[in-house]
């Protein structure tokens, strides 16, 4: 996912924050460190009176790597004559080889956590399930 570096202050003097920093040299990334994941020498404050010349959607996020798998198995047995009970054992696997999932990336210029990782998605999630149909 693409993100867009911004600054908190108002630059250019036109009464509203949420523009760009300038972009001084290309962006690079430092994969796997999550305190200094892109150069965040890369950019630098605009002028006073100009907006600065970073575009849109400059800064991409860490990848997602996260495995699904799920598994079940159904049986029917007959207790009394005609009647069946069904049961069902369901195992599910949420992000099963336990993959970090970085999500959130300080993107406000001057910040503490400008070009840190601030968050991360679940780790591996296991469910099992057992359904009696009677």
């Amino acid at each position: 996912m693409p993100v867009t570096p911004t600054i908190s202050t108002d630059r250019a003097g036109v009464g509203n924050t949420g523009q760009r920093p300038d972009t001084t040299s290309s962006i690079t990334y430092k994969h796997g460190n999550v305190n200094d994941y892109f150069s965040t020498s890369s950019f630098a404050l605009p002028a006073l009176g100009t907006f600065g010349n970073t575009g849109l959607n400059t800064v991409r996020l860490p990848g997602l790597n996260s495995t699904q798998f799920s598994v079940a198995k159904k049986a029917t047995f007959y207790v009394i004559s005609e009647h069946a009970v069904t049961t069902t054992f369901q195992a599910q696997f949420f992000n099963l080889f336990n993959h970090s999932s970085f999500n959130g990336v300080g993107t406000t210029y001057g910040a503490v956590t400008f070009g840190k990782i601030t968050s991360a998605l679940e780790p591996r999630n296991i469910a099992f399930r057992l359904i009696f149909s009677f």
